[in-house]
């Protein structure tokens, strides 16, 4: 199915008389992930804040209808449900270990905007857009194939075979750290 779709619509939370949404959340420095379940229709965000040593997580919201997103049906976002905070501490992980799955969740990028990408699987139909790396590194094109060269090089060793052993063993998703951008010169 293609086309395109908003994603990234900022979603209210609330938590003890305090409100904000997960845009203006990514805006003041808090990192965001998501449980999105277009299976079962279900949502949850986790948030944390590194300078302020805070962490949270919403409930698990249960009726979010990840079709009329792309369909149309929930532009407006006074339509989108609000997502009320369950907890917000230094540390929540032992009020939530029974409910929280954390390979469930994945970065995401709060930032509205109007993805273009086909719709193959139910999946594809997640609220938000994933996380970009956080740091570009813009390059000359002469450098790019040296520094890969030296990146391949130093992954030679060791640390490779134990990178791979520790990937097998939790098979977590590999984590993005930069982009490489280059521009090539101009004749």
């Amino acid at each position: 199915m293609a086309g395109y779709r908003f994603q990234s619509l900022p979603v209210e939370l609330h938590w003890a008389g305090w409100r904000s949404d997960t845009y203006s959340l990514q805006k003041a420095g808090w990192e965001l992930s998501a449980e999105q379940d277009p299976h079962y229709e279900r949502m949850r965000i986790a948030f944390r804040h590194q300078r302020l040593n805070l962490r949270g997580i919403s409930e698990t919201f249960t009726r979010w209808n990840y079709r009329d997103m792309f369909e149309g049906g929930m532009i407006d976002r006074r339509n989108l449900p609000v997502l009320h905070v369950e907890h917000l501490a230094p540390n929540i992980v032992g009020q939530v270990v029974r409910t929280f799955r954390v390979e469930n969740f994945r970065p995401i990028d709060a930032m509205p905007q109007i993805a273009h990408d086909e719709i193959r699987t139910l999946d594809d139909l997640v609220h938000f857009a994933p996380a970009q790396a956080q740091q570009q590194l813009i390059l000359p094109e002469p450098s790019v194939p040296e520094l890969l060269e030296k990146i391949v090089a130093m992954q030679a060793d060791a640390r490779l075979q134990h990178f791979r052993d520790v990937v097998a063993e939790e098979r977590s998703q590999p984590l993005v750290h930069a982009q490489i951008i280059s521009f090539p010169r101009a004749a």
